[in-house]
C-alpha cells in the first residue's frame, strides 16, 4: 500500500510529502456487533519512507520499519510486540534564519501570539474525575532495535558563522546503534540498553570524521 494518502492527514501540522509502502497481515476477532476486538499474530512492514518538506534532502527516511509477534487486546487496554526493528533511519533537523524548523513540534509560540485558552466544559462534556478514571493502556515491547541510524543538525540561526573552506560545518552522528531489551508501559523496572554511534561534520553534503 503506497504512503500518498497520508498527506491529507499530516497536511494541517505538518505539509510533507511522503513516500513508500505498507504491509500488515494479522489475525482480527470482532465482537457480535462487528467491532474489533482483539488482533493476534500481527506483522507491519513500513519500508522505504521518505518524508520531505521541500525538495532538499528528505526531513526523516528510513529503509525499513517492522513490528513482529503484534498483539492487542481492545477490551483490556493492552498492546504487546516481540520484535520492533528500525534499518537505515535518517533525521534531518534544520531551522532556518527566521527561526522555523522543519518538523513539528519543534517550534516555539511566536512573539506576541494570543495563548488559547481552552472553552468551559459543558454539561456533557467529561469531567477531569471520569477522564481519570478511564482505563490506562498498557504496552510491551520484548526488543527494540535501531541499526544504521544518522542525525544532521543543520541550524542556520547558530551555524551560521561554523565555516570551514567557506563552507558551513554540521555536526552529525553516523551509524548509529540501538537496543533496548523488556521495554514497558507503565514502565516496570529497568530497561537493559545498548547505544553506539560515529560523531561527524557534514561540509557541502560530505560527510568528514
Amino acid at each position: 500500500l503506497p504512503l500518498g494518502w497520508l498527506q491529507g492527514y499530516l497536511r494541517p501540522f505538518w505539509p510533507a510529502r511522503v513516500d513508500g509502502s505498507l504491509s500488515v497481515q494479522g489475525q482480527l476477532q470482532l465482537d457480535p456487533q462487528f467491532a474489533p476486538r482483539r488482533l493476534s499474530e500481527g506483522r507491519l512492514q513500513l519500508n522505504g519512507l521518505q518524508a520531505r518538506s521541500d525538495d532538499k534532502t528528505p526531513d526523516l527516511a528510513w529503509t525499513s520499519l517492522t513490528l513482529e509477534q503484534l498483539s492487542a487486546d481492545l477490551e483490556q487496554h493492552s498492546l504487546s510486540l516481540g520484535k520492533l526493528a528500525l534499518d537505515g533511519p535518517s533525521l534531518r533537523l534544520r531551522r532556518n534564519a527566521q527561526g522555523l524548523w522543519n518538523l513539528p513540534g519543534l517550534a516555539s509560540a511566536p512573539a506576541g501570539a494570543v495563548p488559547v485558552v481552552p472553552a468551559a466544559a459543558s454539561a456533557s462534556s467529561p469531567t477531569q474525575a471520569e477522564t481519570r478514571a478511564a482505563p490506562r493502556w498498557r504496552l510491551a515491547v520484548e526488543q527494540l532495535l535501531l541499526d544504521k541510524g544518522r542525525v544532521v543538525l543543520d541550524d542556520q540561526q547558530v551555524q551560521a558563522r561554523v565555516l570551514r573552506d567557506g563552507q558551513r560545518v554540521l555536526p552529525a552522528a553516523d551509524n548509529i546503534r540501538l537496543s533496548l531489551s523488556r521495554l514497558a508501559w507503565p514502565a516496570s523496572g529497568s530497561v537493559p540498553l545498548q547505544l553506539s554511534l560515529e560523531p561527524r561534520a557534514e561540509v557541502s553534503g560530505a560527510l568528514r570524521k
